[in-house]
């Protein structure tokens, strides 16, 4: 889908320009455009957005909730049926892993989250055993298999999780997280209702995080941590990691040969 025609499509945003894309994911790809003196993100889905299934409608409804709590960009533009969206651009600056190791980032990071799992639980539930079975059946191999059994075992072994349900973003990497006058997250695509755990586990399994420094983050979280606590977190991050696996082969195999 051209750029520069979907732009012009955007009756509020007439006389528009786009001074550049964005790095993105297979999902989508993002523009920045300048209107007047404001600055917006568009963002137009690629055929792997809807592969993923990812749920535009949903999406659309969180990133007004989580804008009016200044946690996120505020959406104003969206065309879930042809997966157009545009939101406010959000000043500030993209972490990298060498902000992780700030003095304070494991404590600004804790309380960002601690923020976004105490908005109002609104959205639907991950349905992480859907996910983590329809990634395996559309890589097709036997170690796919294995890693979404491996994955829902270690889930039915995290027990029933319904009490702690939240809304939750469940992509908190360093690039989504924008450093302005406030920390916030970018990227809410994947945000469903869900264990608040698996935020923390993101953290801590995307960017290597060792021992000590993810037991300092779910102290800080939870404002203290017994063994329990710990071990859980553990249990989250080896799901994480399986299904992190899984997504990206899924992601491989959806976009077909070079």
């Amino acid at each position: 889908m051209n750029a520069e025609r979907v732009l012009a499509g955007i009756e509020s945003l007439t006389g528009a320009e786009i001074v550049r894309a964005f790095d993105g994911g297979p999902a989508s790809q993002s523009y920045l455009v300048r209107h007047h003196d404001t600055r917006y993100v568009l963002r137009i889905d690629t055929p792997i957005a809807r592969m993923l299934n990812l749920d535009r409608v949903t999406e659309a409804g969180l990133l007004a909730a989580v804008a009016e709590a200044g946690l996120g960009p505020e959406p104003i533009f969206t065309d879930a049926g042809n997966g157009v969206l545009v939101t406010r651009y959000l000043e500030g600056r993209a972490w990298t892993e060498h902000d992780l190791h700030a003095d304070d980032a494991l404590e600004r990071l804790a309380e960002l989250l601690k923020q976004v799992h105490g908005l109002p639980a609104i959205g639907r539930p991950i349905e992480l055993p859907y996910k983590l079975s329809a990634y395996a059946r559309a890589i097709g191999s036997s170690k796919a298999d294995e890693l979404a059994i491996e994955a829902l075992d270690i889930l039915a072994g995290l027990g029933d999780s319904d009490a702690r349900q939240c809304l939750c973003h469940n992509d908190v990497t360093c690039a989504n997280v924008i450093d302005g006058d406030r920390l916030a997250l970018i990227d809410w695509e994947y945000a469903a209702l869900g264990d608040p755990f698996f935020d923390l586990a993101t953290v801590v399994q995307h960017h290597g995080l060792d021992d000590s420094q993810a037991t300092k983050l779910l102290r800080i979280y939870l404002g203290q941590a017994v063994d329990e606590d710990i071990h859980r977190l553990r249990q989250w991050c080896e799901l994480y990691g399986r299904l992190a696996a899984l997504w990206e082969a899924a992601v491989e195999q959806f976009s077909g040969p070079d």
